[in-house]
């Protein structure tokens, strides 16, 4: 009896660590989230600053192991300025 306590108590804490490790890395990617979309501001040409100000982090996506991070920029004219149709 006193193993299988032991070991549902190391399994419980194990997985308490893994739902932490996951948050944490929701939480750091978010945080890389702003600092690509600070850089992609200051790096945006500016005629009256509204292609600058509408950068967007996107909710962070879990896809199997891996932490995918988005920045968009909804201005309709965005394109234009990034690859100049």
């Amino acid at each position: 009896m006193k193993n299988n306590n032991l070991a549902e108590l190391y399994k419980k804490k194990v997985e308490a660590v893994h739902r932490q490790m996951a948050l944490d890395m929701v939480t750091i990617s978010k945080q890389l989230g702003v600092k690509f979309r600070d850089e992609a501001a200051a790096r945006t040409p500016v005629d009256v600053g509204d292609l600058k100000q509408k950068w967007a982090v996107m909710p962070v996506e879990k896809i199997e192991n891996k932490y995918i991070i988005s920045i968009a920029n909804p201005a309709k004219y965005a394109a234009y300025v990034e690859f100049g149709y």
